[in-house]
């Protein structure tokens, strides 16, 4: 029977096993205790909860309470480590994954996290080299292959990198970050299709992981299918309640969908800790407040905005476009926030920085026309360069515009009208700055299926490079609504050939289109610029700049690419005897001495091919040479073709073939496309990647980000 082969509780083996039981207990309960209990324990926990849900300051305190009650915690360590690796804050981050590797040097997972971080810090041949002695030891590391992979990236070898994730994926088939990676290269070169399906398997891989849905959010929102990407962005959030990434993603697609007030909804969600730590969902806000029809509340947004953080260009030009909508040219808000562009303006005179100074003078009078101050320092800017004709301009507004005659000012206006009295435009008669100009019929065109990281970006810029464009007195502007407005109105084009039709309609001479890319770093432009009677291209430009003044410097250099591009073209105004006045001056480059076809008006064409004037020899009416030259016109000796005088009043003038004159500003350095370093603040002379995927980062920010 089964109970006779029962031992008596009185035999040796039962007694072994009631004491190997009683030793037992204690240590399950002291075990227990421990996760239960152990203070530092619960503040790991809640770090890591914090973690996974994107809170990682969050995540940094509770890591950082774990270690102050337990100093040798090395989980606590490398925590630390990883979020302020996706903080960005890289020192921080290699201290503590230093920290923890002295407690745990052999640890695989620790050192990839060490080589992850020296790719961030730009060391990334001493990371590849921790990645090849992983990878000696467990030639299948995932973390050591990807980290190759984001080393290429880091570098540019982006055919490299998808290589290494090919490598990784092979022996880690359905792991979602390998799979999500590949996605974001194939963006990067161009195949969407590709990218989806390997979102797709990410998302059959691992369908109830919240970062996943998110990522598939976001392909689909940059690809432009918003219906899907809005369902990824909800199923996330379903899978992690309140999932701050998802929330914010959510409400820039409903901003995309122009359902405003669903994204003021979505945004009202997030806690207040998430609003004040980023700038791009209070950018967000005050877009969807301004589109909803309350542009004081979008406003007050904005001004909170830049309180924390005065160096977002996006969020200052889209107050600034509100203001000038909104406001009477003598608002005070104007002059509030004009008082920024004047102080950045003296600050880059006294670094030499003309430029810059010069661009932010004139944002300054955009925004506040009758500012008395920043008048005066505009004016004072002129006395120092040396350009006297814009002193005694800037002291004329002065007087008759503002009603400003001190000492000062009148002292200056006699001292320089004297100094002055034998220039060019004083011995016509004839005033420069009210003179007609030679310009050209320009249309510009924007892509607005582009997505940048800051929405709307694309028009925003657009309508920032008309205003420069129209400074160089070169161009006027189509107005295809027929609004008239005197702000300037980018159109939007989704085709060339729409783009081609809308300029021929408003009979303009030439048209641009712009396509705007934006990610954490740099914003890059590219634009074509085309004859609108045959769309023909006369010139394709491609701009890159990074640092925090990116989009100061990328408007500036492309503004000086299109208007070297833009036939330097003048007019012969008034004539006596040898003597011309032509319509040209030292704003477009010349200095004195230059040769010129004069030409009967109307027998010109430009050829964009050839780069030149097409013209027929029989129109030839003279050649002129610049002997004198002022801000805006010049004075030239003439000497007629032929036997018969048919230089007339009117007629265009040209350089000649062979001359040396420059089709630039006097404002605006030229530069070569090898080096654009002009007048530019940090990493300007940034080459292009093969593309931008415009995903709100750069393709090695990008992946990563990837959890």
């Amino acid at each position: 029977m089964r109970s006779e082969n029962l031992r008596k509780p009185g035999s040796a083996p039962f007694f072994f096993l009631i004491l190997l039981v009683c030793m037992l207990i204690p240590a399950a309960w002291d075990a227990a205790a421990q996760t239960v209990e152990n203070p530092a324990i619960q503040a790991y926990e809640r770090a890591r909860e914090s973690f996974q849900n994107d809170r990682l300051l969050e995540a940094v305190r509770y890591y950082q309470d774990a270690l102050s009650m337990n100093p040798r915690y090395t989980q606590a360590y490398r925590g630390l480590a990883e979020a302020f690796y996706f903080l960005d804050e890289q020192d921080e981050a290699y201290r503590y994954i230093m920290q923890a590797l002295s407690r745990a040097p052999r640890d695989s997972a620790n050192r990839a996290l060490q080589g992850r971080i020296l790719i961030a810090l730009g060391e990334i041949r001493e990371a590849e080299e921790i990645f090849r002695d992983i990878l000696s030891r467990e030639p299948y590391n995932r973390d050591a292959l990807m980290g190759l992979g984001e080393g290429a990236l880091n570098s540019g070898r982006i055919i490299q990198a998808r290589s290494f994730f090919n490598s990784s994926l092979e022996y880690h088939p359905g792991d979602h970050k390998i799979l999500i990676s590949l996605a974001y290269i194939h963006v990067e070169q161009g195949d969407p299709d590709t990218a989806e399906e390997y979102i797709s398997a990410a998302i059959q891989a691992d369908s109830r992981n919240h970062w996943v849905q998110y990522h598939a959010a976001e392909f689909y929102y940059m690809t432009g299918d918003l219906r899907r990407a809005e369902a990824h962005a909800r199923l996330s959030m379903d899978l992690q309640e309140g999932f701050p990434p998802a929330l914010e993603l959510l409400s820039r697609i409903q901003l995309a969908r122009n359902d405003y007030e669903a994204a003021l909804e979505s945004i009202g969600r997030m806690q207040i800790e998430d609003l004040r730590n980023n700038s791009l969902i209070l950018y967000t806000k005050a877009l969807a407040e301004y589109n909803s029809g309350r542009p004081e509340d979008a406003l007050r947004t904005l001004a909170a905005l830049l309180r924390e953080y005065p160096e977002d260009e996006a969020a200052r030009l889209l107050l600034e476009s509100i203001i000038m909508f909104q406001d009477s040219f003598d608002s005070p808000r104007r002059g509030r926030f004009a008082e920024y562009h004047f102080t950045r303006a003296g600050e880059y005179i006294q670094r030499n920085r003309y430029d810059s100074a010069l661009y932010h003078f004139q944002r300054g009078l955009n925004l506040a026309p009758f500012s008395p101050s920043g008048r005066r320092a505009y004016a004072e800017f002129f006395k120092e360069k040396g350009d006297y004709q814009r002193y005694l301009q800037q002291l004329e507004f002065l007087r008759d515009q503002l009603g400003i005659t001190d000492t000062a000012v009148s002292d200056d206006l006699e001292i320089f009208q004297d100094l002055l009295r034998d220039s060019v435009a004083r011995n016509w008669d004839i005033d420069q700055f009210t003179m007609q100009r030679n310009t050209i019929r320009l249309a510009v065109f924007y892509d607005p299926l582009v997505r940048t990281r800051h929405d709307r970006l694309g028009y925003l810029f657009s309508r920032h490079l008309m205003n420069r464009l129209y400074s160089s007195f070169r161009v006027e502007f189509i107005d295809p609504g027929n609004t008239g407005s005197l702000e300037f109105e980018p159109v939007e084009s989704r085709s060339s050939s729409q783009a081609f039709r809308l300029a021929r309609e408003e009979d303009a001479d030439m048209y641009v289109v712009l396509s705007v890319f934006e990610d954490d770093e740099s914003i890059h432009t590219r634009a074509t610029l085309h004859l609108a009677n045959t769309g023909r291209i006369v010139g394709e430009f491609s701009v890159l700049r990074s640092g925090n003044t990116r989009l100061k410097d990328n408007v500036l250099q492309l503004n000086r690419e299109l208007l070297q591009a833009i036939p330097l073209e003048g007019r012969l105004m008034e004539r006596q005897f040898e003597r011309g006045l032509v319509n040209i001056g030292a704003h477009d480059g010349l200095e004195g001495g230059e040769e010129f076809l004069i030409l009967k008006a109307g027998s010109v064409e430009y050829a964009p091919r050839e780069g030149s004037f097409l013209y027929d020899e029989d129109d030839i009416a003279g050649y002129g040479r610049i002997t004198r030259v002022d801000f805006l016109l010049s004075e030239m000796e003439m000497e007629t073709e032929g036997f018969f005088d048919r230089i007339n009043s009117g007629d265009i003038v040209i350089p000649a073939p062979d001359s040396d004159s420059q089709e630039g500003t006097e404002d605006q350095e030229t530069t070569s496309q090898a080096g654009r370093q002009n007048d530019t603040d940090t990493g300007s002379n940034i080459q292009s990647p093969g593309g931008i995927s415009g995903l709100g980062m750069s393709i090695y920010q990008r992946i990563r980000s990837i959890r």
